[in-house]
């Protein structure tokens, strides 16, 4: 199990401060050698409690929230898995042409 480098707080301070905030998910998993869904729960973990404190209250809104989170999560995997698909698409390209 892999210790955080940053303290939370730190953690959706400088996602707050970023300009580009999806590239600033993947840096801040770098800098504390964990994945991108991690950082994403830390900083999101604000607005689930604003949420749960009655702020939005309103079932639609929490609904679509999570529904964004978890999209914002599947744009993340698409942007990894993208780039092994075409690596695996080369690949049989080049078996293909080796072996007719």
């Amino acid at each position: 199990m892999s210790h955080m480098q940053m303290t939370d707080g730190e953690i959706r301070s400088m996602y707050k401060s970023a300009k580009d905030k999806k590239k600033q998910i993947e840096i801040l998993a770098q800098l504390n050698c964990c994945d991108t869904g991690k950082i994403l729960q830390i900083v999101h973990h604000n607005r689930e409690a604003k949420e749960e404190s009655g702020k939005h209250d309103s079932e639609d809104y929490i609904t679509s929230h999570k529904a964004k989170v978890l999209m914002d999560r599947l744009d993340e995997l698409d942007a990894k898995i993208k780039p092994l698909e075409d690596e695996y698409k080369r690949t049989v390209e080049a078996l293909m042409q080796i072996t007719g």
